[in-house]
């Protein structure tokens, strides 16, 4: 499967090897490479009472039993592909909710242009506001442990890099590019946006309480499309170190839907800032990198009668080696 994907991948482009004065990319060689990952990811709900005030006390945080993931990548000629699986448990007494995540990433890349799609997905998760209340009562852990909940989230991402000769997102990120100097860019995002969670009863605890406005909420799928600009900078220290930054402002439009338990439904179409920050700090050279990789994801969810947030933090951890591909690549390659 590998060769497959890397013979295709390097047909698809022109096979040159590029040096400038900041940049130098390794089109010809595989990027192969493992990540650790802490996935600090929070779905927070806040109810609002038929007056307009918020419930703190009904406050909602949705979280993965367990935030160690590890995965591989790997990245040949114009494609890259990024797969990450959730590591178990190991205190076998800590309350579970059996998560069941999955994350898989794809991406095509040009000089200039970089498309990227997401894929994400959580089965279980822990009410961690609720675990802290019920720890002094005498409580069924099933008060605070909600396997039934479902989320699914896919991003598709498109970038333009507006000075490639400067500036290497790619050098940070996914490692077939290497900075040779201190450079920056200024950049173009274009963004979608899906996120979907389901329930089999109401998020909200205590459902049936006649002064939650949105008892019987439990759905809600939300479209968003934006757009932003921004820029990045990577400072590069002796040759292989190097520290990479960026910030990026926009827009979104989101189409909201929210379902109920007994069949009804609503749907808002909301305006909400788009913000977007990343950190990268590593070693690089011709042959290997250990990189490290900080993301941020924040999503407002919310709608008139609930304060809804999903935000998550990851910082990575990433070792790999660029290698010339296999004899077999290489002569689907010639061949072509």
């Amino acid at each position: 499967m590998i060769m497959a994907f890397a013979g295709i991948s390097f047909m698809l482009q022109a096979q040159i090897p590029y040096e400038g004065n900041r940049v130098m990319g390794y089109p010809n060689k595989l990027v192969n490479g493992v990540f650790l990952s802490t996935r600090s990811y929070r779905l927070k709900m806040v109810p609002i009472d038929n007056n307009g005030n918020r419930i703190d006390s009904l406050t909602s945080i949705y979280e993965p039993n367990s935030n160690r993931l590890i995965g591989f990548n790997i990245v040949s000629g114009s494609i890259g592909l990024r797969l990450s699986l959730k590591v178990p448990q190991l205190n076998s007494e800590a309350p579970k909710a059996d998560t069941k995540e999955l994350g898989i990433g794809l991406s095509l890349y040009r000089r200039k242009n970089i498309f990227e799609g997401f894929y994400g997905s959580f089965d279980g998760l822990i009410d961690r506001e609720r675990e802290k209340y019920y720890s002094g009562l005498q409580s069924d852990p099933e008060d605070f442990i909600r396997r039934d909940i479902r989320v699914r989230t896919a991003r598709l991402t498109y970038m333009n890099v507006w000075r490639p000769d400067k500036y290497s997102f790619r050098a940070s990120h996914f490692f077939n590019e290497r900075m040779l100097q201190s450079g920056g860019s200024g950049m173009f995002v274009g963004r979608y946006n899906y996120f979907n969670s389901k329930a089999d009863s109401s998020f909200v605890p205590g459902s049936g309480d006649s002064l939650v406005a949105n008892d019987r909420l439990n759905s809600w799928r939300v479209h968003s499309m934006g757009v932003g600009v921004g820029y990045a900078y990577s400072f590069v220290f002796g040759d292989y170190y190097f520290v990479d930054m960026g910030l990026l402002f926009g827009t979104d439009i989101q189409n909201q839907a929210y379902g109920f338990d007994d069949g009804e439904s609503v749907q808002l179409t909301v305006f909400n800032p788009l913000f977007d920050f990343h950190f990268a700090t590593g070693w690089s050279e011709n042959r290997f990198y250990i990189i490290m990789n900080l993301a941020f994801d924040f999503n407002d969810l919310s709608m008139s009668s609930a304060d809804i947030t999903s935000a998550q933090l990851i910082p990575s951890l990433y070792f790999g080696i660029r290698l010339d591909p296999p004899p077999k690549v290489q002569q689907m390659k010639e061949g072509f």
